[in-house]
C-alpha cells in the first residue's frame, strides 16, 4: 500500500492551476478595491484594461504597451490613442463582458475591471486573475493609482504614482490656499 504524499497532491494541484491560467501560482497577492485578495502575477506583462477610466491610470503609469485588451476605442477616446499609440495594437472589447476565449487567445496575465462589473465572474470561473478598481472621489483616485502601480509590480510604476499623488497635494493646497478667504 502507498502512503500518502502531500507534496505530490500539491504538486498537481500547482500544475493543474497553471494550465487553467498561467498566472496562477505565481506572483504575489494584492487586495482590490472591493477587499478580494487576488493572486497578481509578479510583473504582468499583457494586460486586459476593462473600465474606460482605468485604461488612463495605467497609461500615466507608464503601462501603455502592456494593454493587449481595452475597452476603450479610438473613436471613443481619440486623445487616448494620441497619447499611447501602443493602443492600437491592444484587441477592442465591446459591450461589458468580454469573451473570455479572446482573453485566454491575447494572453492576459491580469484583467483590470471596475467594481461589480459583470465580467468579473466570468473571467475569475477560468482562473483569471481579475483586480477590480473604481475611483469616485479622491482617497479613492488615489488608492486606485497606488493599488494598479502595487498590481503593476514596476517600480517606475511607483514612482509615477508617487509624483502623481505629489502633485494632486500641491494643486489640492494651491486650490485651497486661493479660495481661503471667499465667503
Amino acid at each position: 500500500m502507498r502512503r500518502y504524499d502531500p507534496r505530490a497532491t500539491m504538486g498537481i494541484l500547482a500544475a493543474v492551476s497553471c494550465i487553467v491560467w498561467p498566472a496562477i501560482g505565481q506572483g504575489r497577492a494584492v487586495v482590490d478595491m472591493a477587499g478580494q485578495s487576488v493572486a497578481v502575477p509578479g510583473h504582468p506583462a499583457r494586460i486586459a484594461d476593462l473600465w474606460f477610466a482605468h485604461n488612463a491610470v495605467t497609461i500615466m503609469l507608464g503601462a501603455a504597451g502592456r494593454i493587449v485588451v481595452t475597452n476603450d476605442r479610438p473613436t471613443t477616446r481619440p486623445w487616448m490613442y494620441r497619447v499611447a499609440p501602443d493602443l492600437y495594437r491592444a484587441a477592442g472589447v465591446m459591450g461589458a463582458v468580454p469573451n473570455v476565449e479572446m482573453l485566454r487567445h491575447a494572453g492576459v496575465d491580469v484583467a483590470f475591471v471596475s467594481s461589480g462589473s459583470p465580467a468579473l465572474e466570468p473571467m475569475r470561473r477560468i482562473g483569471l486573475p481579475v483586480v477590480q478598481v473604481g475611483f469616485t472621489n479622491e482617497a479613492s483616485l488615489r488608492r486606485a493609482v497606488a493599488l494598479t502601480a502595487e498590481v503593476l509590480g514596476d517600480p517606475r510604476a511607483h514612482e509615477i504614482a508617487g509624483r502623481y499623488v505629489a502633485k494632486l497635494d500641491a494643486m489640492r493646497d494651491r486650490v485651497a490656499a486661493a479660495v481661503a478667504d471667499i465667503p
